[in-house]
């Protein structure tokens, strides 16, 4: 399924984050701003789509999943 492939993607951008930072997506997105990356804006920008963009596909699976169990 191309939903749970771009997941994917969008999960492993989201981790190339957290590692460099060492801080978890949502606590960033909770805490942190732009002045707090090397990158600044910019970096910023990016992580905070791809999370939000995470946050959507996975509402969107969810929806899926959800459909498909009432289907069965």
């Amino acid at each position: 399924m191309r939903l749970k492939y771009t997941m994917k993607l969008a999960k492993r951008r989201l981790s190339r984050f957290e590692k460099k930072y060492r801080v978890t997506s949502k606590k960033f997105m909770e805490e942190w701003s732009a002045e707090d990356l090397e990158g600044k804006d910019l970096e910023y920008v990016e992580w905070a789509g791809e999370y939000n963009l995470t946050k959507r596909l996975n509402e969107r699976l969810n929806a899926l999943t959800s459909i498909e169990h009432v289907s069965s």
